[in-house]
């Protein structure tokens, strides 16, 4: 058998390398790139049935092909067919397909992707700490993680794999990684274009071609283009124009969370059979209006809450807050309307902006030394720069977050931040070594790993927006500089940073697996990890202090202002040896059991708002160490079909945790700081079952249980041994199911597709013995604990694929996503402790459209 695609992983033994005599009984295998090809993913979703049989799926998560039955790691494997025919369009979507995946946005929106599997989720997205799931293209790590949503079109396939990885390639992760591999051009002319029309005026058109020059050298282009207009709409509050939190002038239709995206792609294969080369060229680009916050909850009893009441709500009397605006009731009347309206109508005081463009470049070369050794080279490049802004608290009122107002406007000394910027660049270079010996008994793979990044992050103070139609929309009627003067004196905005930032990693690892029989083997990983972070932080506050120089609050290491480049540069350095060991056997034909310990690393660092020594602090790696065990199995049911079942159960002991949080300083204020929490467990089970009765018909079911608590968590004041993981569903399930309807070949296959997804309740906010001394009122703060759950929500989403329409080369496609027009929560920014505010971001809205493919 050789079904290989060698430019996607390397190839062990000689060119026609064939499965050990087991796993070749184990019958008719699909091989693909890095995962597979075929009807679905591997174990977790299952594929379609063919014929009442379910196709068996040669992966390659180890970087050689295995039947996935060998492969002693849970992995969740999508082709591309299958995301076709589910509609896997975006990173997020992922979410509702593998069993302890989540992925959420950012609070801008859909450029900033959040992932987390199995409990392991960062704290915080910054430049200086690295993710727990890491996402790779290409086999190269995206950092930073903004944008890298963008990569989702003419994909070969998508590989999920659970548990910390790095004894195989690239960079270490606690939690595992989602890699995202491009089709390869190919041999023969063909190629696709897809044109996709649906509600909210989408518009989108994708397509790709592979264009053989000669039997060496061929080429692959890609590319999509996509417009639609926002998910959310900004309201007319009522307020008249001229006062602080009118929306008159502002208020518009779908404006909000649009998207206006374009990306190309070109490939180059170069085979010469010992000589393989893979060269990926992208540009990806997304232009959009930001999301915005919806208030859920306010609370004057909490430090600032209760000044921002005197100051909105009257109880300050007669204090101007702008010349032409009385303080009478303001959060009070906006939190009432927010709870009585659609979650996609909101108030907002300027249009935000959430835009990235990514360049990314990734040379793989592979050269077959003897029919026992490879030698590859994986190099990687990227560029990112992206430009954000956001209105934090959900309102129309100068409370905190970003603030369009024009710089020129502005006293001496005063700096407003209105929108982030970050741009980043990074090079790595990855060299395997890959072998076997007795007579493939052995497979082994040694390699090296280098990477930089460097990378800034900068804050802007002008007015902006997206297009002419929001260019410098602000507050209408009203220059608000009163009311930022007056919150300067009053402290509320905290100061902003503008960072520098230079990680760099380098590693050695390697991994061995051994047939002891053709039932058993056993496989053992090793790596060690240097890493180096330096920050360089130029933290400007709202409103110059006559301390220190114009803007600047940067403290050196003796407590003195750094001068007036108002620059602070510290560095530190990490190294860890992380492990794994496996084994697996087979207990049938069709059935086997593994086990695995494992370790995993996340290196320390910095925060990027250090200003003084407390913040500058750095903090630890964080380490986790895994046991798992689990069962891989196909079943023949008799009148039932075929079922393929896939179990797996772990406990990961999870140490240094790396949480945000706040700390007082000298002059008895609050700080905050990175540090590491202490100690936690986090144990599971993820479950897949997939049954195909006929022919025609199949069902798949995934399942994920997630008990994650402290052991030790201890900080300044309180001690949060009983606080929640947040962010985490204890509980999701998802379910599909199939059905080809029962017509004449000359028409094509039509295939109807029902899913479902579920999520039980997460918790976001993190200490909440904090919430009870910060917020006095003992009813208030069991309120405020309620409003910060984001609670569990159902989704229903249909398809309908109709391929090769009438026998021509034609594919049809239609689709509803939440069906039941479910408004669900899929974010929170819980700061009811500090400011008085909660604020959650919400999942779009139903949608509907259909899709026109010509094949070629």
């Amino acid at each position: 058998m050789n079904d290989y695609y060698p430019h996607m992983a390397p190839r062990f033994g000689n060119a026609n390398h064939t499965l050990t005599p087991r796993r070749t009984r184990l019958g008719m295998a699909i091989v693909l790139a890095a995962g597979m090809v075929g009807g679905g993913p591997a174990w977790a979703e299952g594929q379609q049935a063919r014929g009442g049989t379910l196709e068996e799926v040669v992966v390659t998560a180890r970087r050689r092909s295995e039947v996935a039955t060998d492969v002693p790691m849970a992995i969740t494997a999508m082709s591309s067919e299958y995301l076709a025919d589910q509609g896997v369009t975006s990173v997020e979507i992922l979410n509702d397909k593998v069993p302890g995946l989540n992925v959420s946005q950012g609070t801008t929106g859909p450029n900033l992707p959040l992932v987390s599997l199995r409990g392991q989720r960062p704290s915080e997205v910054l430049l200086t700490m690295d993710p727990a799931v890491p996402m790779y293209f290409a086999d190269v790590v995206l950092t930073p993680v903004h944008g890298s949503n963008l990569a989702m079109y003419d994909l070969a396939d998508v590989q999920v794999l659970k548990g910390p990885q790095g004894t195989l390639f690239g960079r270490n992760s606690t939690g595992g990684v989602v890699l995202l591999t491009p089709k390869a051009p190919e041999q023969e002319f063909g190629g696709f274009i897809k044109g996709t029309l649906g509600n909210y005026d989408l518009y989108k058109v994708e397509g790709g071609v592979s264009l053989p020059v000669n039997d060496v050298l061929s080429f692959r282009i890609a590319g999509q283009k996509t417009e639609r207009d926002g998910y959310q709409s900004i309201v007319d509050n009522g307020i008249p124009a001229g006062e602080v939190g009118s929306t008159a002038g502002l208020a518009c239709d779908d404006c909000l969370w649009d998207e206006d995206s374009e990306g190309i792609r070109v490939l180059m294969s170069v085979d010469t059979g010992d000589f393989r080369n893979l060269t990926t060229v992208s540009y990806d680009k997304n232009d959009s209006i930001g999301k915005a916050q919806v208030i859920t909850d306010f609370n004057d009893s909490s430090q600032l809450g209760a000044l921002y009441s005197g100051v909105f709500n009257g109880a300050l009397g007669s204090f101007p807050l702008t010349p032409n605006a009385p303080s009478y009731t303001r959060i009070d009347d906006t939190l009432k309307r927010s709870q009585n309206r659609s979650v996609h109508d909101v108030e907002a005081d300027f249009i935000p902006r959430d835009e990235v463009e990514n360049t990314f470049f990734a040379n793989s070369t592979e050269f077959d030394v003897s029919d026992d050794l490879t030698v590859k080279n994986i190099f990687g490049y990227r560029k990112v720069e992206t430009l954000s802004s956001l209105d934090n608290d959900g309102t129309a009122l100068p409370l905190f977050g970003a603030i369009s107002v024009d710089s020129a406007t502005l006293p001496a000394g005063t700096s407003v931040p209105s929108a982030k910027t970050i741009s980043g660049e990074q090079f790595s270079n990855e060299i395997q070594l890959l072998g076997s010996a007795f007579d493939e008994r052995l497979q082994w793979l040694g390699g090296v790993y280098y990477y930089k990044m460097q990378a800034s992050e900068r804050f802007l103070s002008s007015n902006f927006g997206r297009n002419p139609d929001f260019d410098n929309v602000a507050f209408t009627g009203v220059t608000p500089i009163d009311t930022v003067i007056a919150f300067g004196r009053f402290g509320l905005y905290q100061s902003s940073s503008n960072a520098d930032v230079e990680n760099t990693a380098y590693a050695v690892f390697g991994e061995a697996t051994y047939d002891f029989t053709d039932d058993l083997s056993v496989t053992l990983g090793l790596r060690q990890s240097w890493d180096k972070r330096e920050l360089t932080s130029r933290n400007v506050g709202l409103v110059g202090s006559p301390a220190l120089p114009p803007g600047c609050v940067v403290l050196d290491s003796d407590d003195n202002p750094v001068g007036p480049d108002c620059a602070r540069t510290e560095d530190e350095t990490y190294s860890s040896p992380t492990w794994r060991i496996a084994a697996n056997y087979a207990l049938a034909e069709t059935q086997s059991v593994y086990g695995s310990i494992s370790t995993g690393y996340r290196t320390g660092g910095f925060q990027t708002r250090a200003k003084n020594n407390i913040t500058f602090e750095p903090f630890d790696e964080e380490t986790v160490l895994v046991y798992e065990i689990g069962h891989k199995a196909d079943w023949e049911l008799g009148w039932l079909g075929n079922a393929r079942t896939s179990a797996a159960y772990y406990y990961q002991d999870y140490d240094d945790i790396q949480k945000t949080q706040s700390i007082s300083n000298a002059s008895g204020g609050l700080e905050t700081v990175i540090q590491n929490a202490g100690k936690a467990v986090v144990q599971g089970v993820d479950l897949d079952v997939t049954v195909a009765p006929t022919e025609n018909f199949s069902m798949t079911m995934g399942y994920a249980y997630i008990d994650a608590y402290y052991k030790e968590w201890e900080t300044e004041l309180f001690d949060n041994k009983d606080s929640p993981f947040v962010y985490i569903p204890e509980h999701s399930v998802f379910a599909s199911a199939n059905y080809t309807l029962p017509l004449d070949a000359a028409l094509g296959d039509i295939t109807l597709i029902a899913g479902v997804y579920y999520q039980s309740k997460v918790d976001t906010f993190q200490q909440y013995q904090h919430l009870n001394v910060l917020v006095p009122d003992p009813a208030e703060a069991a309120e405020a604990k309620e409003n910060s759950i984001i609670p569990s929500y159902t989704l229903w989403n249909f398809r309908l694929n109709w391929r090769s329409v009438m026998g021509s080369d034609f594919d049809f496609s239609a689709y509803v996503n939440n069906a039941f027009d479910k408004e669900y929560a899929v974010g929170s920014t819980p700061v009811i402790d500090s400011l008085g505010l909660d604020t959650k971001s919400y999942g779009p809205p139903r949608t509907f459209g259909a899709s026109l493919q010509w094949n070629f």
